[in-house]
């Protein structure tokens, strides 16, 4: 009952904690759930809270829920849960990403960094939905620079970046993400909520807190629910500069060694009227006359390094033919003006890759 009591004290009288001792890991998440998804929001941080039973795991959450009351910071350790108000509404601004991502930096040490984003994702730039007082979205170039600025206070990379909402294993979306974090957990289809990987994942990350973010991601798909996803990628981000060279690459094929074929033998998926193709697919179809092109070879030996691991759902055949990262199909009619200013399109043309996939297919 004592303990009861100081950690309700803490929570009526909103007092943070700072944290001098360090942790081996600290997963931040934050939850814009602003909207249909607010009933959810308790239950996924009682389960994250339920399965850390080290002192050397840590979580924090930042979550926005469908009230007027301003937004909820909790910190979770294996014997306390501490949370307080701050008030502030507006969780799709980018300096409140950063505030929060600025206070768990400062007060929280850790030899691992992990970063969990959730909520409703909406087009190729858009996470983290938020609908009141406005609806608006988080976009990631936003997201990108809150977590330079992160580690600039931490003086380390993210060890993972998961973004736990749907359709974001687009390689333009991943690309920004290249110099921030060593792994990003995504997934090229829907992701339901409240997902259920929570207990088991940091029970064993309590059991081995020296464990890497490529292993973090694998026990977060491994351990997912198998109504809440069709599929989890993980990428290596020290990768995404060779895939987008490679891509910038096939320019080089020529028209003559190549047959085309249909647009329809596409793996595709659409969400919030635009359309993405599966990459391998793309590479795959290609109908070469001779010999493959060697930009072709290039491209796929880079994307079989790039991804880490492409987990499909067994109970769900949807998306076993995919693997496991998306293009903005090209022939879109935005596609060479909507997003010229994301990275990915500094360094692949999109007029490259439109005039690849006019070469190949009809």
């Amino acid at each position: 009952m004592r303990r009861i009591l100081v950690i309700l004290l803490l929570v009526y009288t909103g007092m943070p904690m700072r944290s001098t001792a360090q942790a081996e890991w600290l997963v931040m998440y934050y939850m814009p759930y602003d909207n249909d998804l607010s009933k959810l929001g308790k239950e996924i941080i009682f389960s994250i809270k339920k399965g850390i039973t080290s002192k050397d795991v840590m979580a924090v959450v930042q979550a926005d829920f469908d009230d007027t009351l301003g937004m909820q910071r909790f910190v979770l350790t294996a014997d306390t849960i501490i949370a307080w108000t701050i008030n502030n509404e507006y969780s799709a601004n980018d300096t409140t990403f950063y505030q929060f991502l600025q206070w768990a930096g400062t007060h929280y040490r850790a030899q691992r960094y992990g970063l969990f984003l959730l909520n409703h994702g909406g087009r190729l730039e858009d996470v983290c939905r938020d609908d009141a007082p406005e609806q608006k979205y988080l976009n990631i170039l936003d997201v990108r620079k809150g977590i330079e600025k992160f580690n600039a206070i931490t003086h380390k990379k993210l060890e993972l970046l998961t973004l736990q909402v749907c359709t974001k294993a687009s390689l333009e979306a991943l690309y920004e993400f290249k110099d921030i974090s060593h792994y990003t957990l995504a997934s090229q289809q829907l992701l339901g909520a409240p997902n259920s990987y929570y207990i088991p994942t940091y029970e064993a990350l309590s059991n081995q807190p020296k464990t890497s973010g490529k292993e973090l991601a694998e026990w977060v798909a491994k351990n997912e629910g198998s109504d809440m996803y069709y599929s989890y990628t993980c990428v290596n981000n020290s990768y995404l500069d060779s895939m987008a060279l490679a891509l910038q690459q096939l320019k080089k094929v020529k028209k003559k060694a190549i047959s085309k074929v249909a647009d329809s033998t596409l793996l595709k998926i659409d969400y919030l009227g635009e359309t993405y193709c599966d990459l391998s697919s793309m590479m795959s179809r290609v109908l070469c006359k001779n010999e493959v092109p060697l930009p072709l070879i290039q491209t796929q030996r880079v994307l079989n390094k790039l991804v880490v691991f492409h987990q499909v759902n067994a109970n769900n055949n949807k998306m076993k033919h995919y693997g496991g990262v998306s293009l903005l199909h090209p022939a879109q009619g935005f596609y060479r003006t909507r997003y010229r200013h994301l990275s990915f399109f500094k360094t692949t043309s999109p007029k490259a890759i439109s005039a690849w996939y006019k070469k190949c297919f009809f």
